[in-house]
């Protein structure tokens, strides 16, 4: 796996933002690292110190980028300790971000920072590069999907009146209308790029278009489902209304439905049968326009309890 390129491609998201250069200045001191990391294990053994600095620059650069699109505030002259200490006590970064930040801080970054007489190994480097792509990465999921949302959230609102009279019809038949109506709204992510599919980016895109068009409808994204043994259940979507629940599970239109509908179906009942939630979705976004839009129904009865799948998918453009 090329975690260089996989980042350089979520990057393209900010394309046209002031973060994009800040990312990729980000990218940049790590993959210096890298070089070092080589250099180091050719002989020059003194330079895995050098790694280790490098991925803390990055490691600040990151949260940096991340304060601003996360806060919607330029970071000013906060100090990156300030940056860390708002992004945690506010709770702003997710549990998984949070627990690669809490590791990174403690294991890399706190003893290279207050220790200068601190010589670090081949392993402890290569396991700094390790550590920040990985912390990079999901933070960067994170960034893209706060993105994506308020643009399609300011973007929705332009046509919010067409889709009011959905909040009429009963929960299940307004959700199923209302992801039928975000199909048209997936093409535009694509900005004239290859058919492409970022989870982050559509599950952002796909809240703040509910947000606008529906405030009355509740969304918990990733919300936990403990299931027992220590074991955690983490559906996309979870959508309230009132007393009403409904959880959507979201799939890759890259690949072709068919091949994808069979296991989202059994991935969705047993979220489903977990949560006690008896109406789910499985949506598989449309990404080119004019794209047909399919929807089936299908039911079981599962201990004298109905519950009930709609499948929302892309056919035949």
């Amino acid at each position: 796996m090329d975690l260089s390129k996989l980042i350089k491609d979520k990057s393209k998201v900010f394309e046209g933002t002031s973060n994009y250069l800040g990312i990729e200045c980000v990218l940049n001191h790590i993959e210096i690292a890298e070089k070092h990391l080589s250099n180091g294990q050719g002989g020059e053994d003194y330079l895995f110190n050098d790694v280790v600095y490098r991925t803390n620059q990055a490691f600040e650069g990151a949260l940096k980028e991340a304060y601003v699109v996360l806060t919607g505030e330029a970071a000013g002259r906060k100090t990156p300790n300030d940056i860390e200490k708002y992004l945690e006590t506010n709770n702003l970064l997710k549990e998984r971000v949070l627990e690669l930040f809490s590791n990174y801080r403690k294991e890399w970054r706190n003893k290279s920072t207050h220790d200068y007489k601190l010589y670090f190994s081949e392993q402890e480097a290569f396991l700094a590069i390790v550590n920040i792509y990985a912390f990079f990465n999901i933070l960067l999921d994170q960034m893209i999907g706060k993105h994506a949302k308020d643009k399609e959230e300011k973007e929705a609102k332009l046509f919010a009146d067409k889709l009011k009279a959905s909040s009429e019809m009963g929960f299940y038949e307004q959700v199923i209308f209302l992801l039928t109506s975000y199909c048209q709204e997936t093409p535009k992510i694509q900005r004239g790029h290859a058919p492409r599919f970022l989870e982050a980016e559509v599950m952002g895109s796909l809240h703040g278009f509910l947000s606008a068009v529906a405030p009355d409808i509740t969304i918990f994204s990733d919300q936990i489902i403990r299931i027992g043994n220590g074991r955690v259940l983490r559906p996309d979507l979870i959508l309230e209304k009132g007393d009403e629940k409904v959880i959507v599970e979201l799939k890759s239109p890259i690949m072709n439905p068919s091949a994808i509908r069979v296991s989202g179906r059994e991935q969705l009942y047993t979220y489903m049968s977990a949560a006690s939630i008896n109406h789910g979705i499985l949506f598989i976004p449309a990404l080119s326009e004019g794209q047909e839009v399919v929807i089936t129904k299908t039911e079981r009865e599962v201990a004298d309890v109905q519950q009930f799948i709609t499948e929302i998918y892309g056919g035949k453009a």
